[in-house]
């Protein structure tokens, strides 16, 4: 009793002095008092950040502790400079998903909630684990309001808003000899559509994608596309295919060429051993010689609907 008062003093006197944090630290911890340990932890991975690594045991241990995640979320809440790397390494390296689900839950409902850049570890966790259902209703319920109105078996099939690629909006890669952007014009639903331009090069193109989490069962993907001076002789085509991998499920009609404005569909069943599937859209090249692409593609109104 008497050295708790006297470091307590000391953390008083010298509140940057690590000596008195860490006894203190170890103490409360010792007690299973949470909260008062993780106020001596904050203040020494605040003033003094290199510590974090030597603390990444116990984060994860605390992240994985039940008794510890309301006090977890209330300093997160006050976004400690530690906050995204203690999140991260808690996604990747905590031994029980299950018992790290309540802290991720209880930082959402907090007023600032999760950063984009902040979930996505978490829900990678998730889909490697075959929790693609988890992961998706955690993802659409730290959507904007707006943004939920975008949900369906596809989301933001229209590509009305700049994709934020988390979770399962839309993923738009980089690769030289293409450009992809959201852009309006003729014919295009609403204020935008998804817009390629190709460079006539060999583009081993497979850069525009989504994740999907579709339940076992027959579906229809339907589309609007167009095609502007494309010339490949593989052309574009989207894919279904599961996370974990194999041959694809479906694949459109291949688009090329010079075509309006028009309807593609495609039938595809999703297996039970597939709890994520992939929505790509790609040159299915088989040689490097048919990745040869130049001209320009549109798409819009991506749906995928159940069928009976």
């Amino acid at each position: 009793a008497r050295a708790l008062e006297l470091f307590q003093g000391a953390a008083r006197r010298a509140p940057r002095d690590p000596v008195a944090h860490l006894w203190l630290l170890d103490h409360h911890l010792r007690a299973d008092n949470p909260a008062q340990a993780l106020a001596h932890l904050d203040v020494l991975l605040r003033t003094q950040p290199e510590l974090i690594a030597r603390f990444e045991p116990l984060l994860v241990a605390l992240a994985g502790a039940p008794p510890a995640h309301e006090a977890l979320a209330r300093v997160l809440a006050e976004a400690p400079p530690w906050r995204a790397r203690f999140l991260a390494t808690a996604a990747r390296k905590a031994q029980d998903t299950d018992a790290v689900a309540p802290l991720f839950d209880a930082i959402r409902l907090q007023p600032d909630g999760l950063q984009p850049a902040e979930l996505s570890p978490w829900l990678d966790r998730l889909v490697r684990e075959g929790r693609v259902g988890q992961a998706y209703l955690l993802w659409a319920s730290n959507l904007p309001p707006d943004r939920q109105q975008s949900l369906g078996n596809v989301f933001n099939g229209g590509f009305e808003h700049a994709p934020d690629p988390v979770g399962f909006d839309w993923r738009f890669g980089r690769v030289p000899g293409a450009r992809i952007e959201r852009l309006g014009g003729a014919g295009v639903t609403g204020k935008a559509a998804l817009h390629l331009a190709f460079g006539h090069r060999r583009v081993p193109f497979a850069h525009v994608r989504q994740m999907l989490a579709l339940a076992p069962g027959r579906y229809q993907l339907e589309l609007r596309a167009r095609a502007d001076a494309l010339r490949s002789e593989r052309g574009l085509v989207w894919q279904v295919s599961c996370v974990a991998g194999g041959p694809p499920l479906g694949q459109t009609e291949p688009l090329r060429g010079q075509a309006p404005w028009h309807s593609l569909q495609m039938d595809f069943e999703v297996p039970q051993d597939c709890p994520g599937q992939w929505l790509v859209l790609r040159v299915p090249a088989r040689i490097e010689a048919e990745q040869q692409i130049g001209g320009q593609a549109w798409f819009d109104d991506l749906k995928i609907r159940r069928l009976p």
